[in-house]
């Protein structure tokens, strides 16, 4: 099996500080499955181009359609309950507080997870998402937050939502700026949505924030 991997998205409400924004550097990683990250980004500083790496022509998904997805038990609601108990899980070995559940992460992680489905492909930011999500800035904005931090996933759901989750989380952890998104101390509040399109591409995204109450 393959665990596909974006690379990491954050924004920050430092002004005036004279820094950039957090980026990563490109890697490629292979163990027990094939993990492909893209270039580091930042939203606020750097155009869309800067994802055009992110993924190979013959492993992007075959367009999936939303609507077909219909035909599936629909399994969102579960695979993202596993996804957080995998990255707590995570965070208590290294002795960190759990993060809790956001609404509003979870609206924006919820709906980047949809827009990449339909769109059939896994980045950041796209023209051919809806006005208004069409960046990471922009949906956090849209939602009212001022920072946070994104990781991206997707990977094939064959049937069994604790082996899909933990698989992707170990990936993110082998990433070292997804690892650092995933166990910031700073991050108490996150977002995870997970939407499984017709050919069983389940998409995952993961929003994190200092806080939970946005700022509208």
């Amino acid at each position: 099996m393959r665990v596909y991997q974006d690379n990491t998205a954050a924004i920050s409400d430092n002004k005036g500080d004279g820094k950039r924004r957090s980026a990563s550097s490109p890697f490629f990683i292979r163990r027990w499955f094939c993990l492909l990250c893209l270039l580091g980004l930042s939203v606020i500083a750097q155009p869309p181009a800067s994802l055009s790496r992110d993924l190979t022509a013959d492993n992007r998904p075959k367009h999936p359609h939303v609507q077909s997805t219909e035909r599936l038990s629909r399994p969102e609601q579960s695979l993202a309950q596993r996804l957080l108990m995998e990255t707590n899980r995570a965070r208590s070995k290294e002795g960190l507080a759990p993060l809790t559940t956001s609404h509003g992460l979870e609206v924006i992680a919820r709906t980047h997870s949809r827009n990449m489905c339909e769109a059939g492909e896994l980045k950041h930011e796209s023209e051919k998402y809806p006005v208004g999500w069409r960046t990471f800035a922009e949906r956090m904005k849209r939602m009212g937050y001022l920072s946070g931090a994104e990781n991206l996933a997707y990977r094939t759901y064959s049937g069994r939502p604790e082996d899909w989750a933990r698989s992707v989380v170990a990936g993110w952890l082998d990433s070292p700026q997804h690892r650092k998104n995933l166990l910031d101390p700073t991050h108490r509040y996150v977002g995870i949505g997970v939407f499984v399109c017709r050919n069983g591409v389940a998409f995952a995204t993961q929003v994190f924030s200092p806080g939970g109450v946005s700022a509208k």
